[in-house]
């Protein structure tokens, strides 16, 4: 008999993580992930915020962003995260729109992650989830492309389209429409994701994209679109895909992912992913350090406003009041 009759299929994840920083330790080309989803996005994300951002502090990352579809609710513990292993965390949310007002269901509508730069900025995009949830009912965020119209100077937008919004030409002409409306509102702040993920045309989606980016004058923003930190994370992201779509493994096809290529991978790769196209890692790294200046350290209780007379303080007497004696005739 064998000493483990039952092998496990993984590693332990401290061990794994010993393994990423041993391999890792030498001198890594500049790279920054702008889209990693954490378990904060209900039945997607397959690792927690602490996790993405210890593994890409071990990877050599110069800065990571935990965007979560909807909310900022893994955003506290990405920060604690950040300062404990001395990485750089680029604040914001990744906004699933509903399309315009006018458009129909299913319509492959882009996600768009905002980035604040500024704590004006972040507390337009606080505003922007609070009306996307009291428009729905509870657990979910009713947002339209419009409501992006009014953004703070200080945000950054980038555009991620998905995937199949490219293989069919209607499709690809909706994209357009939605793409150039979000870069129309956002202008030289705004960029277009692209994502490569060992997928046989990934060299025609790349230059699709590259294509897209020129025609609507911004620029091409490369990311991996993480779901997990680490590769022996897929089964478990396979099964909250097919709790997320009612199904059983066997019956859920192609509504899970082709591949385990969504986990967070070194510079290196992402480098050699993107030779082609070294001016979409450099722009990752570039948004990076212009998101830098804004930390949730920055966050402190502020008073409202008191409503007192003219020519009075708050702290100051309270005025007498005039009484009036009454005159009996």
């Amino acid at each position: 008999m064998p000493a483990h009759e039952f092998p496990k299929l993984r590693p332990h994840p401290a061990k794994s993580l010993a393994a990423a920083v041993a391999t890792h330790t030498g001198e890594e080309p500049p790279w920054a992930e702008v889209a990693a989803t954490s378990n904060y996005t209900f039945l997607r994300g397959g690792s927690h915020p602490e996790e993405l951002v210890e593994r890409a502090a071990a990877l050599g990352y110069r800065a990571i962003g935990v965007c979560d579809t909807n909310t900022l609710a893994g955003i506290i513990r990405s920060h604690v995260a950040a300062k404990q292993y001395g990485i750089s965390l680029m604040v914001g949310s990744r906004i699933a729109c509903r399309g315009t007002a006018a458009s129909q269901p299913d319509e492959p509508v882009p996600d768009v992650l905002l980035y604040p730069a500024t704590m004006g900025a972040y507390r337009h995009l606080c505003r922007l989830l609070t009306l996307g949830k009291r428009r729905a009912p509870k657990g979910e965020c009713h947002l339209w492309l419009e409501d992006l119209r009014e953004m703070h100077e200080e945000m950054h937008a980038v555009i991620l389209p998905r995937r199949e919004a490219f293989v069919d030409a209607c499709s690809h002409e909706q994209l357009v429409q939605y793409a150039g409306l979000i870069a129309g509102y956002f202008g030289t702040r705004c960029r277009l994701a692209a994502a490569l993920h060992s997928h046989a045309d990934d060299g025609i989606m790349l230059s699709m994209r590259r294509a897209l980016a020129r025609t609507l004058g911004i620029s091409l923003i490369a990311t991996h679109d993480v779901l997990y930190h680490d590769s022996s994370r897929r089964m478990l992201q396979d099964v909250l895909s097919c709790i997320r779509n009612k199904c059983s493994i066997e019956e859920a096809g192609f509504a899970l992912h082709a591949n385990s290529e969504r986990h967070l991978k070194t510079p290196r790769d992402m480098h050699r992913l993107f030779a082609s196209c070294p001016e979409a890692l450099e722009a990752a790294v570039t948004l990076a350090q212009v998101l830098k200046g804004f930390s949730l350290d920055q966050l402190r209780y502020e008073y409202p406003d008191e409503v007192v007379p003219e020519g009075r303080t708050p702290m100051g007497p309270r005025p007498t009041r005039r009484r009036f004696s009454s005159v009996v005739a």
